[in-house]
């Protein structure tokens, strides 16, 4: 449920980060078309040369997108 995703992100938006500036931003998307413009943008298991990917009565319900605030001077890949 989209309360749930919006929860985690909560919670993933408010832990601790360098200086507590918080520069990473997450973007829950969850509706067609951006949810399979999502999907054909990743590699999925592109190891397995026979395999086209999930069904897409199995694929993602959604995804989390983290991105990183360029305009907040922190740490945004590593928290000290």
């Amino acid at each position: 449920p989209i309360n749930d995703l919006k929860e985690l992100v909560d919670l993933a938006r408010i832990s601790s980060s360098a200086k507590n500036m918080q520069p990473l931003k997450y973007i829950i998307v969850n509706n067609h078309p951006y949810k399979d413009k999502v999907f054909k943008s990743i590699s999925w298991a592109s190891y397995l040369s026979n395999w086209s990917g999930p069904k897409e009565d199995v694929r993602p319900s959604a995804f989390i997108i983290v991105v990183s605030d360029k305009n907040i001077d922190g740490f945004d890949m590593i928290s000290i």
